[in-house]
């Protein structure tokens, strides 16, 4: 199998896998199948190809303990849908999405808490040039999604409650609203100052490890 390769079927001598198929439903029948023989039907070109393949562990070395056939897959589709019916199935995705921006930001405090920050895998804006890059071999549907992915995060990121940031802002006006006085000027600018100081310092540290990677 190549990169580029259209997964048309997946099947075991008994069960096939979903007819819709998705990169999530194809590794759930690979995970429950370690050791045992796959029959995956791909699509190359105009020519259909048969491969049997035995899901083994330790394949990621993440997840030594799950079965794996070790595939990179990715969805990939092109079919218009009327408005109503994008809006309908882009919603979930979109919640989808902000929780994994959600649960990612909380790793990264997690991480903070503990002693041991992981900006490494946060992409900044030259980093983002070769992300998009990526997308753009795969279409443009594949680049509007980014694009949306890239708006959730700054949805989430600016509502932080970080000095500088409108969650910021917001959180003094919630603090103004219930001590029923305006906060002292003095300590908001201050506040402010050290928001921007923070999210400058992050800035620089996250351009620095992209053009790390540049030479990596």
């Amino acid at each position: 199998m190549i990169p580029g390769d259209e997964i048309l079927s997946v099947s075991d001598a008994t069960t096939k896998a979903e007819a819709q198929l998705t990169p999530e439903s194809v590794i759930e029948f690979v995970r429950s199948r370690g050791g045992k023989p796959i029959d995956i039907r791909t699509l190359r070109g105009a020519e259909e190809i048969e491969t049997k393949i035995y899901p083994a562990h330790s394949v990621i070395a993440e997840e030594a303990s799950r079965p794996a056939v070790g595939l990179g897959l990715v969805l990939v589709e092109n079919d218009p849908l009327p408005l109503l019916e994008a809006m309908r199935v882009a919603m979930p995705m979109t919640i989808d999405k902000l929780l994994v921006v959600a649960d990612g930001l909380l790793g990264i405090f997690r991480n903070a808490l503990d002693g041991a920050p992981a900006l490494q895998g946060i992409v900044g804006p030259v980093g983002l040039v070769g992300v998009v890059g990526e997308a753009s071999q795969h279409g443009i549907g594949t680049i509007l999604a980014l694009a949306g992915f890239i708006s959730i995060n700054l949805v989430i990121v600016n509502l932080l409650p970080i000095p500088a940031l409108d969650g910021g802002r917001l959180f003094i006006l919630a603090l103004e609203s219930v001590i029923r006085r305006d906060a002292p000027r003095i300590i908001v600018a201050a506040l402010n100052s050290v928001g921007i100081v923070a999210i400058i310092v992050l800035m620089i540290t996250v351009t620095y490890n992209d053009i790390v990677r540049l030479f990596i």
